[in-house]
C-alpha cells in the first residue's frame, strides 16, 4: 500500500514537518516525502488510529488523528489435510 498525506493535510504551517505514528506492522510512514507504504503483515482486516503531528519552524504544532484501515488476503496455498479413513 502506498498513500501520501495531501499538501493540505494542515493548514497555516511554516516549513512544517509531519510525525505519524504508531503504523501498521509492515507500514512505515517517511516525513520526507509525507507518504505511508509498506505491506501489511498479517492477513485480514487492519484499523490503525495513527497521531500526526505537523511542526512548523517556530517550534508551533497541530495534531490530528488518521485512522488507516487495510483489506489484506494470505497469498499462501491451502493446505489439504485429509480426514481419517473409516474402517
Amino acid at each position: 500500500m502506498s498513500y501520501t498525506l495531501p499538501g493540505n493535510a494542515f493548514t497555516d504551517f511554516d516549513s512544517e514537518t509531519i510525525a505519524c505514528a504508531p503504523t501498521p506492522a509492515g507500514v512505515t510512514y517517511s516525513a520526507a516525502t509525507r507518504t505511508f507504504s509498506g505491506t501489511p503483515t498479517a492477513p485480514g482486516t487492519v484499523v490503525t488510529s495513527v497521531i500526526c503531528t505537523a511542526t512548523d519552524k517556530y517550534g508551533v504544532s497541530s495534531t490530528t488523528p488518521l485512522t488507516i484501515s487495510m483489506t489484506t488476503r494470505s497469498n499462501t496455498a491451502p493446505v489439504f489435510v485429509p480426514a481419517a479413513l473409516p474402517n
